[in-house]
């Protein structure tokens, strides 16, 4: 019976893309509307929103929950990486 064991998967079972297709369309439902404008608050949790700074007419949003800036003030070290694309 071992024998008859293979490396293929299970016909039984979904596809992983299947399964990830109909968990965004449920999760699709329970997202906020889109914003229209770029005054988006209403649209997040309280106080996820810390900042929207403006450094030589380009616009830079700061989010993050107490506890992350709690974290960062305790740490020694900060690594940080850009976003170059907006997704």
């Amino acid at each position: 019976m071992l024998d008859e064991l293979t490396e293929a998967s299970c016909p039984a079972l979904p596809k992983p893309a299947n399964v990830a297709r109909a968990a965004n369309q449920l999760r699709q439902k329970l997202r906020p509307e889109q914003p229209k404008d770029l005054y988006f608050e209403e649209c997040l949790p309280p106080g996820f929103f810390q900042a929207d700074v403006t450094v030589k007419q380009t616009r830079h949003l700061i989010f993050a929950r107490q506890e992350q800036l709690n974290t960062l003030a305790k740490a020694k070290s900060w690594y940080v990486d850009r976003t170059f694309k907006l997704v």
